[in-house]
């Protein structure tokens, strides 16, 4: 993987983590998780005005805008509600990199070398470091939806992988709707979204603007494309990454502590990626200067 797309990955890592704390502070002010979802999709929306329209057929930008938008986004938010807290839901929302690499085997036939899976044990070893230290506190209805959102991740990984060439920004511009709309019924039917947006703040409005332009549809067109470029089984364990500029990010902006384990957990998340990146390019370097 060139050292382009790896930054990339790791740029998608960086807006994923700090959603949760977005996500936080959204709810912290009021407003309930499935109308907070559906806004940063309607918000996304918006790009639809100056992005053309994918070469997909509608089904299946309507499917991914269930499986990701109220599938991923969705039920990731509404299980912060329900008391996951929301470092350890970072954690729990990267078992969608096995839920990743064992679909991909089963649908699309990939095998991943062995390099790749140790590396994958590797960093999530460093989370369950995170999750031993930081765990207490959730709820069992916050754990399975967040694991349910983690498997919609992984669906949504492979129906990627197949489209093959398609524009994934403006997929992911042009399935916002679909999301905003089906999230928008389940907050009518659930929620009282009338009440929660007339005590809206400015903080809110930042908070829906950075979750939707850039974590919801920047975020799932570089993903996206980086599925196109290669093997899913190299991209997903770049997901690995989010718990840990998800701690980071709450610690400057939320306070919370960030203690010599969590720190060590980190390291050994990069430890995994490095294996699963570096090891084959070291490689076959290596065979080269033999031949």
């Amino acid at each position: 993987m060139p050292i382009t797309d790896m930054l990339l990955a790791s740029l998608v890592a960086l807006l994923w983590g700090g959603n949760f704390t977005v996500v936080r502070l959204g709810l912290d002010g009021g407003m309930p998780p499935l109308l907070f979802a559906a806004l940063r999709f309607a918000v996304a929306s918006g790009l639809m005005l100056v992005v053309p329209r994918p070469a997909v057929p509608w089904r299946m930008v309507a499917t991914l805008g269930i499986v990701l938008g109220v599938g991923l986004y969705g039920l990731s938010t509404v299980s912060i509600a329900a008391g996951m807290a929301p470092g350890l839901g970072s954690l729990v929302l990267q078992s969608q990199a096995f839920m990743t690499i064992a679909l991909a085997a089963l649908v699309l036939g990939e095998r991943p070398p062995a390099i790749v899976l140790l590396g994958t044990l590797v960093a999530f070893a460093g989370l369950a470091l995170i999750g031993l230290g930081g765990g207490a506190g959730s709820t069992f209805a916050g754990l399975a939806i967040t694991l349910a959102a983690a498997a919609c991740w992984a669906a949504s990984n492979i129906l990627i992988k197949r489209l093959g060439g398609v524009d994934m920004l403006a997929l992911s511009v042009w399935m916002s709707p679909v999301a905003a709309v089906a999230l928008a019924i389940l907050s009518i039917l659930f929620e009282d979204p009338a009440a929660a947006w007339a005590h809206r703040s400015w903080s809110t409005v930042a908070v829906i603007l950075y979750a939707g332009p850039l974590s919801a549809a920047a975020g799932s067109a570089l993903w996206g494309t980086l599925l196109k470029r290669h093997p899913a089984s190299r991209v997903a364990p770049f997901s690995l990454l989010v718990p840990v500029f998800g701690l980071v990010i709450a610690a400057i902006c939320l306070d919370e502590r960030l203690d010599q384990t969590k720190v060590a957990a980190g390291g050994l998340v990069f430890a995994g990626l490095a294996l699963v990146v570096f090891k084959p390019r070291f490689r076959r370097r290596s065979a080269a200067r033999i031949l």
